[in-house]
């Protein structure tokens, strides 16, 4: 049988948080990297924003932070691995939650994305785009395939004002 988490550990995952955890009587509860199953299914892990979030965006781990591998940022470019979508924004320096696996109502896209594509990085900050790939692949496209494998995201709903449902898997 399973557990719902997110009610059992008295999470919010629509909190943002501007404090660090600091031990167990502090206000924050949650140590970087807490994962919990939300109550729509999803997986969430608990990050520090490096980088203004918006809702929806698709995000990179920022390996350039001392808190790696539970920081992140918006995806920048294409064939960069998503390491999860934000389902609230998160200002940067600030602590929140976001989707790692399942289900994500209202992620940004690219215009004309399809239901049942496959997602990845797109040039456009925190922008998921249709992974396409011609007869004769060039290196770039096999690299965005690499990049997207690492998890795969496919859109549950066409794109509609650049945002639509996906799936992380």
């Amino acid at each position: 049988m399973a557990f719902n988490a997110q009610k059992m550990l008295g999470v919010n995952v629509n909190n943002v948080d501007t404090s660090p955890y600091n031990g167990p009587n502090q206000n924050v509860p949650h140590v970087l990297g807490t994962e919990v199953i939300g109550n729509d299914g999803a997986l969430y892990r608990y990050v520090l924003a490096t980088g203004t979030i918006t809702a929806g965006q698709a995000l990179q781990m920022d390996t350039a932070s001392a808190s790696v591998p539970n920081a992140v940022k918006p995806t920048s470019a294409v064939n960069q691995s998503v390491a999860g979508i934000a389902p609230i924004a998160i200002a940067s320096g600030s602590y929140g939650w976001i989707v790692v696996q399942g289900p994500v109502s209202a992620a940004s896209v690219a215009t004309s994305t399809a239901a049942g594509a496959a997602l990845g990085s797109s040039s456009t900050a925190g922008q998921l785009s249709t992974i396409t790939i011609s007869a004769s692949p060039a290196q770039g496209e096999v690299q965005r395939v690499l990049a997207a494998s690492g998890g795969g995201i496919t859109a549950t709903t066409a794109e509609a004002s650049n945002l639509a449902g996906v799936i992380l898997a």
